[in-house]
């Protein structure tokens, strides 16, 4: 372990370190969690709902699905050029989250209003519209703005990080109660279409009222780096300049495999379904997960100022690796896989944690390096290839099953399908880990933040 963990120590005390968040600020930005992981959950199970409530093909959801999320990914761009030219007494990211909460609610309750008794084509279609409405339009213009406040309300990199185990806890309650509780109080409920929407108006009001809570707790304190962001620059130049930012680059990889592991989340239903046996263990595997969440936040929370966020996430990704491999052992022995799954659950908990903090610091490195800076559009790049990263594992892990001969409405599923949905739920999560701890081997911005900040706070006190 001590060949690739060296302790990082900042060469230069960072400037203006004051403490600008209070509790409630810290509890306001956590909220944005709640309503994008209520979105990003609601979404993923919707394959479930149109494959085995409604009766729709895996390949064809995952088709309509993938094109909504491709929308998806690519209308991230332009939302960051929104959030960068806004100009308002709120800031330039609260006033969109307060805009979406209305919106928020009404197209969640739509993503399951499906007609029930319409054709196929109709029913692919309304599939896709309400998909590309709540993904490329709603949650695009919640995520983006969620992402830039990271770099508004504090230029504290301990804060930064501790901003992003506050939303990860949050994220995973919210994210957990949907796809641990959802199926189970839908059951309770009938079980049917019906029970389904009742479900979403309850999730849709949550995600709403979230969004409000955001708007009247943070504040945007970060006023220096408004002023500082000078000229506007053209959007492909502000692209070049990204790539020109390594850090960025790295926090980017790092942030797609992050969102495709994410996302595999969706599929859990598959394998607690047809591999482990029994759906309703969706309720009780949710509470062990959300117990690993908890010790993993308590953890890193109190070893990311001694360790720093390249040396948490490198430990993570052991764990997770041994998790996943523990998984293969035994991929149906219900005991050893609810082990397993909160082993990997524990070890991602500091990537999740700080991945915001890392891409907020990369925006300090891209000024130093380049004189140019862009919060909007670097935090919505980062969107856009987290969302292209789900985008393909929606569309790709449905047509796989397809091939592999699933059935939603058999209650036995091929050995072939099996075998597809063991490889969506533990081989994937073991590859993109593997590529987020060598991505992180390359990763020194901790150890070198504080000459970083000296240098651009004595530019800007010459200017």
């Amino acid at each position: 372990m001590k060949s690739f963990i060296k302790k990082e120590t900042l060469t230069a005390p960072v400037p203006d370190m004051i403490k600008s968040m209070k509790a409630r600020n810290y509890l306001g930005d956590a909220m944005t969690a709640v309503s994008i992981n209520i979105i990003v959950n609601i979404t993923g199970m919707v394959n479930y709902f149109y494959t085995d409530i409604i009766g729709l093909a895996a390949g064809a959801v995952g088709t309509a699905i993938l094109v909504a999320r491709l929308l998806d990914a690519f209308s991230d761009v332009g939302m960051g050029v929104l959030v960068d030219r806004t100009k308002s007494r709120y800031g330039k990211a609260r006033p969109w989250l307060l805009r979406m909460a209305l919106p928020a609610f009404l197209t969640i309750a739509l993503l399951f209003t499906i007609p029930a008794g319409a054709g196929t084509g109709v029913k692919l279609a309304y599939v896709g519209v309400t998909n590309t409405l709540m993904l490329a339009v709603v949650y695009t213009a919640i995520a983006v703005p969620s992402g830039s406040l990271l770099s508004l309300e504090t230029k504290n990199p301990v804060e930064r990080s501790r901003m992003g185990m506050f939303r990860l806890v949050f994220a995973y309650a919210a994210g957990m109660s949907v796809s641990s509780l959802i199926i189970p109080a839908a059951n309770r409920l009938g079980g049917g279409q019906q029970a389904w929407i009742k479900m979403s108006l309850i999730y849709g009001a949550v995600c709403a009222l979230s969004l409000v809570a955001v708007f009247f707790l943070v504040r945007e304190n970060n006023t220096v780096h408004l002023r500082a962001e000078g000229p506007k620059t053209s959007f492909l130049k502000g692209i070049g300049f990204l790539f020109k930012n390594k850090y960025w680059v790295i926090a980017l990889v790092v942030n797609t495999s992050i969102q495709v592991i994410y996302s595999v989340g969706g599929s859990m239903a598959y394998y607690v379904k047809y591999i482990l046996g029994n759906e309703e263990l969706t309720a009780i595997l949710g509470l062990y997960r959300l117990a690993a969440v908890g010790i993993g936040f308590v953890l890193s929370n109190l070893f990311v100022k001694q360790l720093g966020k390249r040396n948490l996430i490198l430990i993570g990704s052991v764990v997770t690796v041994i998790g996943c491999v523990l998984r293969m052992i035994n991929p149906y022995h219900v005991t050893l896989n609810l082990a397993a799954i909160c082993i990997t659950t524990l070890g991602g908990v500091p990537a999740l944690a700080v991945i915001g903090a890392m891409v907020a610091d990369s925006i300090e490195y891209g000024e130093w390096k380049t004189g140019k800076r862009a919060v909007g559009l670097a935090s919505s790049s980062h969107s856009f290839a987290g969302k292209l990263g789900s985008a393909v594992f929606a569309g790709v892990g449905g047509w796989l099953l397809q091939l592999s001969g699933y059935n939603g409405m058999l209650p036995v599923q091929t050995p072939a399908a099996n075998n597809m949905i063991m490889f969506l739920n533990i081989h994937l999560q073991l590859i993109c880990h593997c590529i987020v701890f060598v991505l992180m081997l390359f990763y020194r911005l901790d150890k070198d933040y504080g000459r970083i900040m000296a240098d651009l706070e004595a530019r800007r006190k010459s200017r």
